[in-house]
């Protein structure tokens, strides 16, 4: 899970243009859904893993976080 966070963490700081907190919600940080699907693709493509709509959802790092890191142990556990 550290992993999956320091890249969600770098990925979103990387769009934003600076460093963000895990409770900085999407609307302070002004990412539209067009920015959480671009960043859906880009966890999509680093873990291998396909997001669904169900990522429109989080509203915060946190959630996102959270949210690939649910992916991830949705796809190993298959």
């Amino acid at each position: 899970m550290e992993e999956i966070r320091e890249k969600v963490l770098d990925l979103i700081s990387r769009k934003v243009g600076k460093r963000v907190a895990l409770d900085d919600s999407f609307g302070a940080l002004q990412l539209d859904s067009l920015s959480m699907a671009e960043l859906a693709y880009e966890v999509e493509q680093y873990l291998g893993v396909k997001a669904d709509s169900t990522v429109l959802e989080c509203d915060t790092v946190r959630d996102f976080i959270e949210y690939a890191a649910e992916l991830k142990n949705r796809v190993q556990s298959h």
